[in-house]
């Protein structure tokens, strides 16, 4: 009896090399199919997997399928698979020459082209966005007139993956730039002709997830529900997948049910599903999308690693016709964090990684130091990852955040060479992770708002919740209860509680704390104590009243003071925060002493602000000209200072400007009235800053 011979369309990939492995371990012969380009860079270990290999022109879609299928006649290949989503039409077109286990060879194309799944969702009854398909930006404009497209939007390519080209409009102004994102990113691989067309979806609001199935013969079985974590803003990045997540039973029903008729829709038949779901607040179930692939993102590791399932094995099983092994052998918890760039320009360095070893079974670094890097806009642009698998979901997701505040990614920026001619015009850029140096301190200017200035805005704010609003309104992902007055977004928030590395009974001190939001959602997620200081007597007796509805009576305290002299004993906290509070400090440099004297040796210091693109900057307004937060932090004492700067940490700032000005007349609303001023002042200029985040340890 002769060894199973299976044929990979495409071996290369973290998911196709997986089933390369799996198969001859389990005494399959493998043979792969792939381009000449592809094949030049498989590794040795990757060919001495393989039997055989056909090198076949995929840009040529009908030559392609009359050569695979010769090609595995002669092999007598008993399956054909593939764990690349641009090659699933044709591997549906293969299996069913071959009469092998495969998919609807009429339907596959709606599983990878999303203009086509929009209109099988719609055919059968799929939960989803509305989707509008256009072809060209006058069809844009047109929508856009008539007011067809509501915002938030979602402007995509037709035919892409990996989150690339892919826009969350909160702009009207940046429609048009969205969709030549869109219509311009990089399509397919192999030269596949692409879909030219772009997609504008309806924003659908709640907490993203992914189903990962497996179908044979027409009956699906769910292996478990991923929660995704995205980066916020105007570009949607994967950096992390959680599982298993147990929704309530009604919940899970309603999306198993959602789900199914995706499946049914695209004509998924034997093979995986990945699909792509976001679930309301009100337990509503929306399909964004699906594919006939298993998930990417290392979610087959996590399966293994979680449930004992392994992923590659049903696969194959799948395509041989065989009853594929899919339940549980264990169930704990398993989620991946992938690495992302703070900034364009060369990689340094990446520091504090962890060790494998027990509960961190994988750590890997796909990116070379040396190479150039940029802020994560696409899947593809992530540098590496760490897994992290434990018993309890909560420990796990915990020593995952503290992991990745260990790790610092320095960016080094790329200096083309400057000329005789350009030297003078040119102004260096700074790297975001700064070492000490000089610093350039003087005594700022006092406050362009009067404390009783501030007063009348948190009393505005307290009646109409203006201010939070807006930022909601910019941001969905921002929690709402952190009821923020400052120019906060979610993963700015993320990112503070990753660097604060909170622990359960720790004291956190919040400087500048105005109203208490963002201070008690910190200290409450991590079951911290908080003491919030501020010089508007008005704000802290606000933050007093929401400590109540924190359910935090007893374990926050709010003082009213100045931040160069807090009041707070010498050594008292375990950490601090400051989010666009120090800026308004008379004296900046006795203000990050006063946070060095209270927190205790080892404590570690968020400060949020801005700094100018073009230091000295005569446009901008005095505080922020020279603002140099680092150097500050240095001269005050303060060790392993780290700057860190993200693109959506500044739209965010600038759309809360723009948004508060397009709500037009505030009416009696006080905050909205405030904030409208400022804009005006501001925004012609918001352009010339780069919001920061510095993150400094006491010494």
């Amino acid at each position: 009896m002769k060894d199973p011979r299976v044929l990979l369309l495409e071996a290369a990939g973290p998911e196709s090399g997986a089933i390369a492995r799996t198969a001859p371990a389990a005494g399959y012969q493998v043979h792969a199919a792939t381009d000449r380009a592809t094949h030049s860079a498989y590794g040795a270990d990757l060919r001495r997997l393989l039997s055989g290999c056909l090198l076949v022109d995929f840009s040529r879609p009908d030559r392609a399928l009359k050569d695979i299928v010769g090609y595995a006649r002669r092999i007598g290949a008993d399956a054909v698979l593939t764990a690349n989503e641009y090659l699933t039409p044709l591997l549906a077109q293969v299996c069913a020459e071959l009469g092998l286990p495969g998919n609807d060879s009429v339907r596959a194309t709606t599983a990878r082209d999303k203009a086509a799944m929009s209109e099988a969702f719609a055919l059968h009854g799929v939960t989803a966005p509305r989707t509008r398909v256009l072809g060209s930006e006058d069809e844009l404009r047109l929508l856009r007139a008539a007011g067809e497209i509501a915002l938030p939007c979602v402007i995509k390519p037709a035919d892409g993956a990996g989150s690339a080209g892919v826009t969350v409009v909160t702009d009207p102004d940046r429609a048009a730039g969205a969709w030549w994102a869109a219509a311009r990113s990089p399509r397919g691989m192999y030269g596949l002709p692409p879909d030219p067309r772009v997609l504008v979806q309806d924003y659908v609001e709640g907490t993203e997830y992914s189903v990962e199935s497996i179908t044979q013969h027409g009956t699906t079985t769910h292996l478990c529900v991923t929660r995704k974590t995205v980066t916020p803003g105007a570009h949607r990045v994967e950096v992390g997948h959680s599982l298993p997540v147990d929704l309530s039973p009604g919940t899970e029903r309603v999306v198993h049910r959602e789900v199914e008729r995706a499946i049914a829709a695209v004509g998924i038949r034997n093979g995986a599903s990945h699909t792509e779901v976001i679930i309301g607040g009100d337990g509503r179930c929306s399909v964004i999308e699906i594919g006939a692939r298993l998930g990417a993102g290392h979610i087959g590791v996590l399966l293994w690693h979680a449930l004992g399932i392994d992923p590659w094995t049903a696969l194959l099983d799948t395509a041989l016709g065989r009853p594929a092994r899919l339940t549980p052998a264990h169930r704990v918890y398993a989620s991946v964090r992938f690495l992302t760039s703070p900034r364009t320009g060369r990689l340094a360095a990446v520091t504090g990684l962890p060790q494998e070893g027990p509960g961190v079974p994988a750590v890997h670094l796909r990116t070379a130091v040396g190479q150039t890097v940029g802020p994560a806009q696409a899947n593809r642009r992530r540098l590496g990852h760490f897994i992290v698998t434990g018993p309890d979901p909560a420990a796990v997701e915990h020593q995952a955040e503290q992991i990745l505040a260990r790790i610092t990614v320095v960016v080094d920026p790329d200096r083309a060479p400057i000329t005789r001619r350009a030297r003078k015009e040119t102004q260096p850029t700074q790297p975001v992770h700064s070492e000490p140096s000089t610093p350039h301190i003087r005594r700022e200017d006092p406050p362009a708002i009067a404390p009783g200035e501030f007063d009348a805005l948190f009393h505005g704010e307290a009646r109409t919740g203006g201010f939070s609003r807006v930022a909601r309104t910019v941001d969905p992902a921002l929690p709402p209860e952190a009821e923020p007055f400052s120019f906060l977004c979610a993963d700015l928030l993320h990112h503070i509680v990753a660097e604060l590395a909170l622990e359960e009974g720790e004291v956190l001190a919040d400087l500048g704390c105005g109203r208490g939001g963002p201070g008690l959602w910190l200290a409450r997620a991590a079951h911290a104590d908080l003491v919030g200081v501020d010089f508007s007597p008005v704000a802290v007796a606000q933050a007093r009243q929401r400590a109540n509805t924190y359910a935090m009576k007893g374990t926050a305290h709010f003082v009213v003071n100045d931040l160069t002299t807090t009041g707070l004993p010498r050594a008292s906290v375990s950490a601090a925060l400051s989010i666009d509070a120090l800026q308004y400090a008379d004296d900046r440099a006795a203000a990050a002493q006063e946070a060095r004297r209270i927190l205790r040796p080892g404590g570690r210091l968020v400060v949020t602000g801005w700094h100018p693109l073009r230091p000295g900057d005569p446009r901008l307004p005095e505080r922020h000209r020279h603002s140099d937060w680092p150097a500050v932090l240095h001269a005050a004492g303060f060790t392993a200072v780290h700057c860190h700067a993200r693109p959506a940490w500044t739209d965010t700032y600038q759309n809360i400007y723009r948004v508060a000005l397009q709500l037009g007349d505030p009416g009696p609303d006080t905050a909205l009235a405030g904030l409208q001023s400022e804009a005006r002042r501001r925004l012609p200029t918001a352009h010339l800053l780069r919001r920061v985040a510095v993150t400094a340890v006491s010494g």
